[in-house]
């Protein structure tokens, strides 16, 4: 099975072709949805692998040329089976290149570096694109995002300790707290501490400059 026929596209289909088939196949086989089984996570792998592969220029271009001169399947190794995604393996991996410098070779490497993210990086947008510079945007917004409502669902009970506004701020501070508990849990594991103590210096900074920059506009 080739590449394009795990992400279920055809030879000639543009890169954003690929991210969009990428994005639909990934919330389908994704681990974080199958619970956490063997197979959704080889699925996830090679739809990982398809992606990183044929979104390289470079890497994609090595195996369009081994496709046309052989029947090259996914992977390397031996031939694998896996529900829903046909047999995988073949003969492009040990034939093709063994040098560290192959472009097919760096797009595996970044894809077996990549397969292990929790589903949510990938629907935020993850998948669209892997550079240093879009990761750390990511990041920085949702560490924003998770300032912002901390402040919020502070001050929502900061309110309610009036005793006016707590048949209101009271569940509206639930519903918040809930919100942030749910961006700082994945796969059941908590990772939000750092991201909190982040998000409580860096939002007002941000907002700071934000706020000088549009007196200064004036």
């Amino acid at each position: 099975m080739t590449y394009y026929e795990v992400l279920g596209v055809s030879q000639a289909a543009t890169s954003e072709d690929i991210k969009r088939a990428f994005g639909g196949q990934i919330k389908r086989w994704h681990p974080d949805v199958n619970g956490g089984s063997l197979e959704s996570n080889e699925c996830t792998k090679f739809l990982v692998e398809a992606r990183e592969v044929l979104l390289d220029p470079n890497a994609r271009a090595e195996y369009d040329r081994s496709l046309r001169s052989s029947s090259v399947g996914v992977g390397a190794g031996s031939a694998r089976q896996t529900s829903g995604h046909g047999g995988y393996g073949g003969p492009y991996h040990s034939r093709q290149s063994d040098s560290s410098t192959s472009a097919y070779q760096r797009a595996r490497a970044r894809a077996a570096n990549q397969a292990g993210r929790p589903l949510d990086d990938w629907l935020r947008g993850a998948w669209q694109g892997d550079s240093a510079f879009s990761d750390f945007l990511r990041r920085l917004f949702a560490t924003l995002q998770v300032g912002a409502l901390t402040y919020l669902t502070i001050g929502v009970f900061a309110l309610s300790a009036t005793g006016v506004l707590a048949p209101f701020t009271i569940p509206l501070g639930l519903i918040l707290s809930r919100t942030i508990m749910g961006m700082l849990f994945v796969r059941g594991r908590w990772v939000g501490v750092k991201m909190i103590l982040q998000g409580l210096w860096l939002f007002p900074v941000v907002l700071a400059i934000v706020i000088g920059l549009l007196n200064l506009g004036r």
